[in-house]
């Protein structure tokens, strides 16, 4: 059974892993049963991922995380919740879990998808993206920005009332499923919503012609993470041109403010997952 499982989920992995959806090590997915995650390593890649390499978690360990007492400096807080991670790693696994992990463990389904996709993040970058998202996706959890990780899971966990489908301020999009299908189908019902909203308000979907600038205002932590690497920062700055021209049909761009990009700046789990791509 979990060899069917690793299987399946390695197939979304390769599926949502193009360009479309993420960018270098961006994004993560998970499969579980009752007492095991099974979770991507922190900054590899979803094209490049194999059975074996997903990171193995107890279930039962990780969940200490959701009621350990946490320090109220945020470099010690975080580091606290990394050696919990660390400690709920089972079965010899390589590699770090991503940070992403305990939020994967509490959102219900089999399997998980989050990725960063550029047509979702046309919206989730915008200034009315929380009450479009409303209008379009109903039944979909919209989450104001709030620093990724820990802070991030313990909101979801808060508010999260069987959702599947969680839409993050300046982040990205999570999508569960009991199925492989479920997930495409969530999927395929977002982006032909949003592919309609741009086609109404006449925007077009591919980056319009014109130079792309070295770096540009960040939009969402990742192209915070990459906007310097080598080979990706060209790639990220295109992203976030591109991620500015799709938030014109939600009321304009919506950048990460100078607290959010502080966090990223200093969070140690960033600059691990920056040094991961090659």
């Amino acid at each position: 059974m979990n060899s069917d499982l690793l299987n399946t989920i390695t197939t979304l992995s390769h599926e949502f892993g193009t360009p479309d959806f993420v960018k270098g090590g961006g994004g993560n997915t998970s499969c579980k049963t009752s007492t095991t995650l099974w979770v991507k390593p922190s900054g590899t890649t979803l094209a490049g991922l194999t059975p074996a390499k997903f990171v193995t978690l107890d279930r039962a360990k990780l969940a200490q995380l959701y009621t350990a007492a946490m320090p109220a400096d945020t470099q010690a807080r975080e580091a606290r919740v990394k050696d919990l991670m660390a400690a709920a790693v089972t079965g010899g696994s390589g590699g770090r879990p991503s940070v992403e992990a305990p939020l994967h463990d509490i959102m219900p389904g089999t399997y998980v998808v989050h990725t960063h996709s550029t047509l979702v993040n046309g919206l989730t970058c915008a200034r009315n993206g929380a009450p479009t998202c409303a209008r379009l996706f109903p039944t979909a959890l919209w989450i104001p920005y709030i620093d990724p990780g820990f802070t991030l899971c313990m909101e979801v966990r808060r508010r999260i009332r069987n959702h599947r489908l969680i839409l993050l301020e300046n982040h990205g999009i999570f999508v569960a499923g009991d199925s492989a299908d479920e997930i495409r189908a969530t999927y395929r019902c977002v982006l032909d919503a949003l592919r309609s909203e741009y086609a109404q308000a006449g925007i077009p979907t591919q980056l319009k012609p014109g130079p792309i600038p070295n770096e540009t205002d960040p939009v969402s932590p990742d192209h915070m993470v990459y906007a310097k690497h080598p080979k990706l920062g060209p790639e990220m700055a295109a992203d976030c041109v591109l991620i500015r021209q799709l938030a014109a049909a939600f009321g304009g761009i919506q950048l990460l403010d100078a607290r959010a990009q502080k966090f990223i700046r200093e969070w140690e789990v960033e600059a691990y997952r920056s040094k991961q791509v090659a």
